[in-house]
């Protein structure tokens, strides 16, 4: 493609260089109308292994780094490294893949049960010991930057023998099998499971390699519990933010309601931000009160920074976190 040889935009950064699948190398606009750059040039290396980027920044070869949770205390123990957060990229939920099917029986078809999942997890402590703080127990369906989002409302709590009692409501004093679908790079598969088996639901945990979790998630083959999520990248609207999961017909909504949809598309109408955040409030409500799904914690992304690095300041909630223009170096 021409587009890769001589690439146009209306960016901070030219493109000067690269070599495929492996780095591109950037130059600052001096004069750029939003704000040039502190520093001359820019390259951006691909290194999609996780344990590689942080030797990299160990070693010095790279001054930012994308991590994941259980490299934070490696860069917080590190006198020449710190972390900074890009907060609330993304958010996770539980869907429920037998709700497709509701003339089949299963456990989830009684909101009982799902609001029982909700109780049986405790989300504290698998973002505190399994995650390092990398995601944040959450009690809204929207990111804090959209419009509508209840700051006073409180993550879902931890309550087991409130769970065994909602089941034993529902008809299932002795609990149910049911299976648990992760990516093989989940954390948390495991956590999960043992929550949920506390209360009796006994939760087979099965493991796809990412191409085949998202093939299968989109064709909708998975049933019983599939951690998704349920924002990301997030936006000022939420018919915006919610609707890739909460509006029939698009990719990530593996299920929702009809009062759900319709309610989304209405929404989208919306013409001020007045009207906006009303509508943020009602959608979150009747998500949060249908369970369709059950709401988990909020993602942020750590980034290890080295001691070359004075100041950044990327965008809250940006997948990947640029603003590049806004790094400043010590001297």
């Amino acid at each position: 493609m021409k587009f890769a040889d001589k690439p146009i935009g209306a960016g901070p950064f030219k493109w000067v260089d690269y070599k495929q699948d492996q780095w591109i190398k950037l130059e600052a606009v001096t004069d750029h109308y939003r704000k040039p750059p502190a520093f001359k040039t820019l390259k951006l290396i691909f290194v999609p292994e996780q344990s590689t980027r942080l030797a990299m920044l160990k070693a010095g070869e790279v001054d930012i780094a994308p991590l994941f949770g259980p490299h934070v205390p490696q860069i917080e123990a590190n006198p020449n490294l710190r972390i900074l957060w890009v907060r609330e990229v993304s958010g996770s939920n539980i869907y429920y893949g037998d709700m497709l099917e509701p003339d089949k029986p299963s456990p989830f078809h009684d909101v009982r049960v799902r609001r029982a999942v909700s109780l049986a997890i405790d989300r504290k402590t698998i973002c505190e010991k399994l995650l390092f703080g990398a995601s944040e127990p959450w009690g809204d369906v929207l990111p804090s930057l959209t419009l509508g989002h209840d700051k006073s409302l409180k993550p879902g709590r931890y309550d087991p023998e409130a769970a065994k009692k909602l089941l034993a409501e529902a008809g299932y004093p002795k609990g149910f099998d049911t299976t648990l679908v992760v990516q093989t790079t989940s954390t948390t598969a495991e956590a999960l499971a043992a929550n949920l088996a506390e209360v009796g639901i006994r939760a087979k945990v099965e493991k796809y390699e990412p191409g085949a979790y998202y093939g299968n998630f989109f064709r909708k083959k998975f049933r019983g519990l599939i951690p998704y999520v349920g924002w990301y990248d997030p936006e000022r609207q939420a018919p915006a933010e919610l609707s890739d999961f909460y509006l029939k017909g698009t990719p990530h909504a593996y299920y929702t309601t009809d009062e759900i949809d319709k309610a989304m598309r209405e929404a989208m109408y919306a013409e001020t931000d007045e009207q906006l955040a009303v509508w943020g409030r009602k959608l979150s409500k009747l998500i949060r009160e249908n369970e369709v799904t059950t709401f988990l914690w909020a993602n942020h992304t750590p980034y290890g920074l080295s001691s070359r690095i004075k100041r950044w300041e990327p965008t809250i909630g940006g997948i990947p976190g640029i603003e590049f223009e806004t790094i400043t170096l010590n001297e």
